[in-house]
């Protein structure tokens, strides 16, 4: 009986070295299945595979241009998704190693979710019914009773009774909003970005230096939304820096300026995200003082030098007075 006993325990240790030792079931690996899953998905990039699983250049576009056929298109008809790690294994510039990363990662990650984007949108404050219907172009039922839906009661976005959206199946029973709707919704969704916050925004128009000449051809507004941009800000006087300044409380002041709208907004906004404001020079009145300062300096040298000394202190500029030959 105790041989047996033994035998039994030599068995299970075996079979349980035997499993440590199969591929893809190590701890912190992932299973085939998922290693599967991780490299056929379409979010998984060249550029995924290169900087978050630290494959080489030539592995990752390797893997990418397999899985997404003669197109170079995820989720096309000739996708040539892999079906075993085998596969995989055998795509160019692909080795053990190669595997091992793509593995742990794969333990890991999670498949985004795909209504993120879309629910992220249409919650957003800065999505209104203008956008819906007219950038997104949804009818404007169904554009103002997505909005009426999200921002609750007192009609605002960003108060306590607000509604926004849990799921698609909430905003798919929004009257109006069908099949149509929501595809349009996540096409403009997978490309839109949360605009900046409104620091930098009025941190930029209201800067000095945001010029009519700036907002017009740099930020890409119309001449007059610019004009009336610069107007508001300035004062009565035209003149940035004074007194009578009207400075941009908040983004809703900036939207009431005319000719400024969705569109002179989401520029303004893409614009100021990568805005610096210049690096501060002295005021006028200061140069104006050293100008003034280094003049009488000069004059007092010029009447108290003699002829030799006045000659050494022209001498800089005979270059620059020098008729030519």
């Amino acid at each position: 009986m105790r041989d047996s006993s033994l035998l039994g325990l030599a068995m299970t240790a075996s079979l349980g070295m035997m499993i440590l030792c199969l591929p893809g079931v190590a701890a912190g690996q992932a299973s085939d299945a998922e290693l599967l899953a991780f490299v056929n998905h379409c979010t998984t990039t060249s550029a995924v595979l290169e900087v978050d699983v630290g494959l080489p250049a030539q592995a990752a576009n390797s893997i990418a241009e397999h899985r997404d056929g003669q197109d170079a298109l995820c989720d096309t008809p000739d996708d040539d998704p892999f079906e075993t790690v085998l596969e995989l294994e055998n795509v160019p510039f692909v080795g053990l190693d190669d595997l091992e990363a793509l593995r742990a990662h794969a333990a890991t990650w999670q498949p985004p979710d795909p209504d993120a984007d879309l629910l992220a949108f249409v919650n957003h404050c800065t999505t209104t019914s203008t956008v819906l219907d007219d950038d997104v172009g949804l009818t404007s039922r169904a554009a103002g009773n997505i909005v009426a839906h999200r921002d609750g009661t007192d009609s605002i976005c960003g108060t306590a009774d607000d509604d926004p959206f849990d799921n698609v199946t909430e905003l798919d029973n929004v009257p109006y909003v069908g099949a149509s709707a929501l595809a349009a919704l996540r096409t403009y969704a997978q490309t839109w970005q949360p605009p900046t916050s409104d620091v930098e925004l009025l941190a930029f128009v209201n800067h000095c230096t945001t010029t009519f000449t700036v907002l017009d051809d740099d930020a890409g507004l119309t001449s007059r939304a610019a004009s009336n941009i610069v107007s508001h800000r300035d004062g009565p006087d035209s003149i940035c820096g004074t007194a009578d300044d009207d400075l941009f409380d908040s983004a809703t002041e900036l939207d009431s300026v005319p000719y400024v709208g969705t569109s002179a907004l989401a520029a303004l906004r893409a614009y100021a995200g990568t805005w610096q404001p210049p690096a501060s020079v002295p005021a006028m009145r200061e140069w104006c003082l050293v100008l003034f300062a280094v003049l009488l300096l000069t004059t007092g040298l010029w009447m108290g030098s003699t002829d030799r000394a006045r000659a050494a202190m022209c001498a800089p500029l005979a270059p620059l007075v020098r008729p030519p030959h």
